[in-house]
């Protein structure tokens, strides 16, 4: 986000203002934040869906975080993938990934400082095969610009 600020025509408000790589102007309100969660004992697949009520509007990941009830003995990874929603979108790639049961670790945390920027189309997922059945809690934070 950038450090300009606009007048709103029709609130007379202050609002924060984003220049896309375009040079399009977006503009955020505050609290612009979409929150995706589970919880889950079977395989891990939490998807992002902006495209209902931000259509079309560029986004921001800013976060995932996961906890395990115990630590996973099978080494398998947990992934983060962004993809595309239409034919010709960016090519999935994955953004993250990590083995927890290399470290025995019983929660993940990875933070985008500023934001990893999407296009409109692209919704990222988290994914992990879960072979010891842990339960998991999961969640993944956006910004929608």
């Amino acid at each position: 986000m950038s450090d300009i600020r606009g007048k709103s025509i029709t609130s007379g408000q202050l609002v924060d203002v984003a220049v896309d790589n375009d040079g399009r102007v977006l503009v955020t309100a505050s609290g612009n934040l979409r929150f995706f969660r589970t919880t889950t004992a079977t395989a891990l697949s939490l998807k992002t869906d902006t495209r209902g009520t931000d259509a079309g509007r560029s986004k921001r990941l800013l976060r995932y975080e996961v906890t395990f009830s115990t630590a996973p003995t099978t080494s398998e990874n947990l992934t983060l993938t962004k993809n595309g929603q239409a034919a010709g979108d960016d090519p999935s790639a994955v953004l993250s990934s990590t083995d927890p049961s290399a470290t025995a670790v019983t929660s993940a945390v990875e933070v985008w400082e500023g934001g990893y920027s999407l296009a409109a189309q692209d919704e990222v997922t988290l994914a992990y095969t879960n072979t010891d059945t842990r339960t998991i809690k999961a969640e993944i934070v956006m910004e929608v610009l």
